[in-house]
């Protein structure tokens, strides 16, 4: 709900008939126009606001991370869904831009699906070698990726 001080009834009384959902959409207007406001304008005006503000729409991948550095706080967000702007763009998308889109897109995928692999595994052979639990006799991990790189 608007959350305005205006000093005249019809200024307040508009308060409670328009829910903007943003109390900063009618800060600048002032009270002398606020009040010559009828329902139709009113209506109107809820209308336009409700067709500019974003809707959010279900993404297939929504993550998003805090990462805390010495510099300062930075953040990553990866989405992915299906593009439902109005809005079309501004160049003509070729089909290698597509392609290329597409192939980084799995790209991504797949690396970010290894680091967590590996990630997991790490964490759970650490959790295995700090337990001493042996799964092979006289054979590690660290003998394993020896004889493999050398």
């Amino acid at each position: 709900m608007l959350k305005l001080n205006f000093g005249s009834s019809k200024a307040r009384s508009i308060q409670r008939q328009v829910d903007f959902n943003n109390p900063n959409y009618l800060e600048g207007v002032p009270t002398s126009l606020l009040e010559t406001f009828d329902e139709i304008q009113l209506d109107v005006i809820n209308q336009i606001l409700i067709a500019v503000k974003p809707k959010p729409t279900p993404k297939l991948v929504d993550l998003r991370l805090d990462v805390n550095l010495l510099l300062g706080r930075f953040y990553i967000v990866i989405l992915v869904g299906r593009d439902q702007r109005k809005q079309r763009r501004q160049y003509f998308v070729t089909k290698i831009t597509k392609i290329g889109n597409f192939l980084t897109a799995i790209g991504l995928l797949v690396g970010f699906n290894l680091f967590i692999s590996i990630l997991i595994f790490s964490v759970l052979y650490v959790i295995k070698s700090n337990l001493g639990i042996n799964i092979f006799k006289q054979m590690h991990l660290i003998d394993v990726l020896n004889r493999l790189l050398g």
